[in-house]
């Protein structure tokens, strides 16, 4: 199972950015996988959780648009 934790510690990152982007990384995790109706895989989840080590506003973008899309993909918005 991968952790990103783990992953991102491994590559050198500082505490603060660990916490953060793991936490930011879940939640790309979590939002792609409603959305695509399946697990991502192990390099999605490594490239995801580097992309979570970016500037923290462009974190919050992707995150808002991959929780939109998991809503969508549930339902709980109209199609545009």
């Amino acid at each position: 199972m991968f952790d990103a934790k783990s992953y991102l510690k491994d590559r050198g990152h500082t505490p603060l950015v660990i916490e953060r982007a793991s936490r930011q990384a879940e939640l790309f995790f979590a939002n792609l996988e409603k959305a695509t109706g399946r697990a991502l895989t192990e390099l999605e989840k490594r490239k995801l959780a580097l992309l979570a080590t970016d500037d923290w506003e462009t974190v919050g973008v992707f995150n808002n648009l991959f929780a939109e899309l998991a809503a969508r993909s549930e339902g709980k918005y109209a199609s545009l």
